[in-house]
């Protein structure tokens, strides 16, 4: 615990050069080579990458993730702006993909929570990566930025300004790695910026100035 003050293409391969010859002994007055060609399907998962623009498209294009079966290893990069939640997303539940990232381009992008949302929650089984933005103005019991059951990496990440009336803006209950990161200015009710439960490896990564206290 730590406290402190598509272009989704599903790629099908069809061989349609196997063939199968059958000669004919039973019939002696016609030796006929009987040609049966059979075509072989090959489903190919393919590592996706998207680009979005907004938090709309960010929340829609990981709900199309999750009912893709073709998808594997999805990568989305965050365009510039300022990303205002409307819904808490939930990575779970996919038919095919257990293994996300998210990663804000060159410029500046900050998913801003308005004080009134969650960012994300994370089911035990999946992977979720995190890269080079800002997290800010989330809000919720537990985990208000991040709500971890699975296995999460963030580098890069800054947090600020962030409030859980719980424990932690970071709910950690799985595996997490946090490195070159910043967590400031966040207040917890409770416990802990970052509320740990499970293993948690911090590398590079600094806490300053966060405030926790009870109500």
């Amino acid at each position: 615990m730590i406290s402190a003050t598509d272009d989704n293409t599903s790629h099908v391969l069809s061989d349609n050069n196997v063939n199968h010859i059958t000669t004919s002994n039973t019939d002696r007055n016609n030796n006929s080579n009987i040609l049966n060609t059979k075509s072989v399907n090959k489903t190919i998962k393919k590592q996706s990458n998207y680009e979005v623009n907004n938090y709309t498209e960010l929340y829609n294009t990981i709900e199309s993730i999750k009912t893709n079966k073709t998808c594997d290893n999805p990568t989305i990069t965050l365009n510039k702006g300022n990303y205002t939640i409307n819904q808490s997303i939930n990575w779970g539940d996919s038919s095919s993909a257990k293994n996300l990232t998210i990663c804000g381009g060159k410029d500046l992008v900050v998913i801003n929570g308005q004080k009134t949302s969650q960012f994300i929650n994370v089911s035990c089984g999946y992977t979720l990566n995190l890269m080079n933005f800002y997290i800010q103005y989330t809000k919720a019991v537990n985990g208000s930025a991040i709500n971890n059951n699975g296995n999460v990496t963030l580098k890069n990440i800054s947090l600020y300004q962030n409030q859980a009336t719980g424990n932690g803006i970071i709910y950690n209950n799985g595996n997490m790695t946090i490195t070159d990161s910043n967590l400031g200015t966040n207040t917890i009710t409770a416990n802990g910026t970052i509320f740990n439960c499970g293993n948690l490896t911090i590398i590079n990564s600094t806490a300053l100035s966060n405030t926790a206290y009870s109500s």
